[in-house]
């Protein structure tokens, strides 16, 4: 339990204690230069998509920096709501449910921002 409570909170504070091993998967990135996706495989993705769609559809090279920036931050926004509901529930782990709920509460806030529209 405590090792649990030491590894949440270095993942919230960002700290690295001295104490606990750690490897480079465990190691959360506290920076915004630290890269989320790899540009490789967000670029085979992009390509991969762009097949699949009816229309023939080209991507300017300038177009894959802005778009790997926002995806980035989708991900990393969405796993920070995660990691918090799951320090809400008391876990240091994010499972499935915190998904759900997450995407319920999202799905909930836009519809609240589209009746304010109205």
């Amino acid at each position: 339990m405590a090792r649990e409570k030491r590894t949440a909170h270095r993942f919230q504070t960002g700290e690295n204690d001295s104490s606990a091993a750690s490897t480079p998967a465990a190691t959360v990135p506290t920076t915004t230069s630290a890269s989320t996706i790899d540009i490789e495989t967000f670029m085979q993705l992009v390509t991969e998509i762009t097949q699949e769609i009816d229309t023939p559809l080209d991507i300017e090279a300038s177009i894959i920096e802005p778009l790997y920036a926002a995806s980035e931050a989708v991900v990393r926004e969405m796993f920070e709501e995660l990691s918090m509901l799951a320090t809400h529930a008391g876990r240091v782990m994010i499972i499935p449910q915190d998904y759900k709920v997450a995407k319920v509460i999202s799905t909930s806030q836009w519809a609240d921002l589209a009746r304010s529209m109205d």
